[in-house]
């Protein structure tokens, strides 16, 4: 018995392989089928026959063609998938059923054929179905059942003799191919969720669930239940609050108790014991007296700050609050309730939270039902800006830190927010900050004063009209309300001429207001060898950053040690001036006591991009990697939020940023990598994005006319005159040639580079030097217009190599440095 099964299932594959290659056999001979093969069709006969089986095939295939017709090509068929059954299928068959399913099938499609004879028929023969199929239609079905009664007969004759040939179940054929139709749904409709952006996933998602609570319906209801009503959401919450922020404020303290200010400087002295000059500090307004300000190593022509006066906040205007109309509590909770039954007609189940009414914007706060996504509420913004009438709204689908959905609509009338209120309020007279500026309130009334000594460097963009500018003099302002000329300096770049020229006249400018592009690198230059030398005086004074620097006690003995030495550079001569060179002690003589902080404000980086964006990209990395240590800090600001004007090296390198309005979801996450900046309002509505934070916090920012702008400068520099950085000053006041004419020790060592490079290779082009130097083009094309500017090599000639002028052997290139 073991080997008997083994046995008949050879003989079952051997079979079935005779089977597929007769059924090949008989199938090329009907192909090739032609009725002159064969006398009996026709009276002359092909001399060659062309059948491809030869005369066998010719007359097996004219056989058949006689008694079957067409229907003999379902002979090869059957036996091809008959063979195949017989191979992968083993089992027991009863071929004497078989066979005669088989003998009905072809008799059944015989007749079908012989009714349709325009269908198909081979040249020369009479019948399409055969003798069989003439018999069966044409004298018997047809005469006695009509067409119609033929037809029915003949096709259930057919489709049953081949369901039970092939042992076909037809239902469950059916609930095969519905099973593949719904999975081949299933998966376009999986590929379709990848693809998608995140609303429409969330649209999706909705859709799914609301099929499947619909199928699950109606399961229940075959069943005879009803599905559970959602529970309703917890009432333990507590009652809703009304916040107006935007509500009068308590009158200011009189000036006799009023909080004092602490000077710009009393951060940087060591916290454990303040100088007792500082606790007679008068507030803003007074005589800044701080006499360990002055620098004994100035020169004389510099002026003295002893006795200049910090601007007083009258000098700005206060809120009179015209044109805000308040919203009553009454109509902020009739909008709460047409917020929450807005969500609700989408199914969605909320409870209503705190109103918060800000400046510019209302916060409504919703909590979602347990179970309900908070995605699907952030995908109706455009439904719930609809039901509200409003201009915008923003979802915040959380609010970070709490378990609430915060939606922002736009203020009918917005409330003005001066920059005097933000002077005037606790946050700022009591703030620690080192370098506060006051930036507005947020959605909940709260003061913004940020530390630009934190940030340490600060990028803000936004359109035309969105408040940029407006945002660049508030913190102008809270830097010259809080800080003497002694304590800080400022490089103003304004690319556009006429936004910062107001501020020319300040004392605390290190150099007028940069308006030549060309110029800027100049000025930044100056900025990073200021850094590098404070860098080499907080080395040798062994600390760390500038705030250890300004604190740390000053030498007394300092003037005799002068004198001293003096003494005996007289009694030495001989042998002073050769060591002098070489010696760094004296260099510790000139040590300042203290050193100002530097702001660098540029009003428009997008105009520098375009003039020199390598060496300006390069700049600003370096400044802004290195200099926070130095107290030296960069206020970055443009109206094109691009990628091509601001680059990841410079986002990488300023962390802190506020954004203004911006055109499209694409600027927003330039500024802030992620979207929500195209949401607001303009007008100074922000986005403020703190140091070493991932939270953006929305604000309003404060307002300053330009009369009050002009009011505090007049105010300011009519107690003293500018005085320049003679270095600097003396650069940018000269032409186009000021900037070859004297060189940094970087640029003398890379001329020299290029002159080598001239040197070994007897020409001179700007390609040249950056092949070999692998240098930008910039710079390449500025060492080249030195070296024509000096008379070394001659005018440009086309595409042309610059034609040198004089000896390159003999030349020394060092007698211009």
């Amino acid at each position: 018995m073991p080997k008997a099964q083994p046995h008949s299932r050879l003989i079952q594959e051997i079979a079935g392989i005779f089977l597929i290659g007769l059924g090949s056999l008989l199938f090329l001979a009907l192909v090739s089928f032609d009725p002159r093969d064969v006398d009996f069709f026709t009276s002359t006969p092909n001399e060659v026959v062309s059948n491809f089986i030869g005369p066998a095939g010719a007359y097996v295939a004219s056989g058949l063609v006689l008694f079957i017709g067409i229907a003999s090509f379902l002979v090869p068929l059957v036996m091809i998938l008959g063979g195949v059954g017989l191979m992968l299928y083993p089992g027991n068959i009863d071929y004497r059923f078989k066979a005669i399913w088989l003998v009905l099938f072809m008799a059944c499609g015989a007749g079908l054929l012989q009714m349709f004879p325009n269908f198909f028929s081979f040249d020369g023969v009479e019948w399409p179905g055969g003798l069989v199929g003439y018999a069966l239609n044409d004298k018997l079905l047809t005469a006695f059942m009509g067409r119609a009664g033929a037809v029915i007969v003949l096709g259930v004759g057919y489709f049953v003799s081949l369901i039970l040939l092939f042992e076909l179940r037809p239902v469950e054929l059916m609930r095969r191919g519905l099973a593949w139709y719904q999975h081949y749904q299933e998966a376009r409709e999986q590929e379709r969720y990848e693809m998608a952006d995140p609303l429409e996933r969330v649209e999706l998602e909705r859709k799914k669930l609301e099929a499947q609570e619909r199928k699950l319906r109606k399961e229940l209801a075959k069943q005879g239940k009803a599905l559970e009503p959602m529970p309703e959401p917890s009432k333990a919450r507590t009652t809703p609050k009304v916040i107006d922020t935007t509500a009068p404020a308590p009158a200011p303290l009189p000036p006799a108790e009023a909080p004092k200010v602490e000077p710009p400087t009393a951060s940087l002295a060591p916290a454990q014991a303040e100088p007792e000059p500082l606790k007679d500090k008068p507030r803003r307004g007074k005589v800044v007296e701080e006499k360990s300000l002055k620098k004994e190593n100035d020169p004389p022509t510099r002026p003295s700050y002893e006795n200049y006066h910090l601007p007083e906040s009258s000098l700005l205007l206060a809120n009179d609050g015209a044109g805000h109309s308040p919203a009553t509590k009454a109509d902020l909770e009739a909008n709460s309730r047409l917020l929450v039954d807005s969500i609700r007609q989408f199914g969605i189940e909320v409870t209503a939270g705190d109103i918060t009414r800000g400046a510019t914007i209302t916060r409504y706060e919703v909590y979602p039902a347990p179970g309900v996504r908070v995605e699907r509420i952030a995908g109706l913004e455009k439904n719930i800006a609809r039901a509200m009438k409003a201009e915008k709204v923003n979802i915040l689908a959380p609010i970070p830190g709490k378990d609430s959905v915060g939606i922002e609509v736009a203020n009918s009338s917005k409330a003005k927010i001066v920059l005097r209120d933000l002077f005037e309020s606790e946050p700022w007279t009591h703030t620690k900050a080192r370098l506060p500026i006051a930036l507005g309130k947020d959605v909940y009334g709260s003061v913004l004063v940020a530390d630009l000594a934190d940030m340490p460097h600060l990028l803000i963009a936004g359109t035309t009209g969105s408040g940029k500018s407006v945002c660049i003099n508030c913190v102008l302002l809270s830097l010259l309300y809080r800080f003497s000329p002694d304590d800080l300096k400022i490089i103003l770049v304004d690319p556009k001429v006429v936004e910062l020229q107001v501020y020319n006249q300040l004392p605390h400018l290190v150099v007028p207001v940069v308006t030549d592009p060309k110029k800027v690198l100049i000025a930044l230059r100056w900025v990073i060898n200021e850094m590098e030398k404070r860098y080499q005086l907080m080395a040798r004074a062994g600390v760390r950053n500038i705030a250890a620097y300004n604190g740390r006690p000053v030498k007394e003995k300092q003037p005799e040690k002068l004198d001293l030495e003096q003494s005996l550079e007289k009694g030495a001569e001989a042998e002073q001036p050769a060591e002098l060179p070489g010696m760094s002690t004296p260099k510790e003589e000139e040590m300042p006591n203290r050193l100002p902080f530097i702001v660098v404000i540029i009003d428009e980086l997008a105009d520098l991009m375009a003039t020199a964006a390598a060496d300006v990209e390069l700049a600003i990395a370096r400044l802004a990697a290195k200099a926070r240590a130095a107290g030296i800090h960069l206020i970055i600001a443009t109206q094109t939020p691009r990628a091509q004007v601001i680059t990841g090296v410079i986002k990488t390198n300023v962390p802190c940023r506020i954004a203004f309005q911006v055109p499209s979801a694409l600027d927003s996450r330039v500024i802030l990598d992620e979207n929500g900046a195209e949401n607001l309002l303009g007008k100074g509505d922000l986005l403020y994005l703190p140091p070493g934070s991932s939270k953006l916090i929305r604000a309003q920012g404060a307002f300053v006319s330009d009369d009050e702008v002009a009011k505090v400068v007049d105010f300011i520099k009519a107690q003293t005159t500018p005085s320049y950085e003679a270095e600097i000053h003396q650069k940018l006041s000269k032409g186009g040639g000021g900037e070859a004419e004297e060189l940094s020790e970087d640029d003398q060592e890379l001329v020299l580079k290029c002159w080598e490079v001239m040197r070994q290779e007897k020409r001179a082009s700007t390609s040249m030097f950056q092949r070999r130097l692998r240098i930008g083009y910039n710079t390449a094309a500025w060492i080249t217009d030195w070296f024509e500017q000096k008379g070394i090599v001659g005018a440009k000639d086309g595409a042309k190599d610059r034609e040198i002028l004089v000896d390159i052997e003999t030349y020394d290139i060092e007698q211009h440095f």
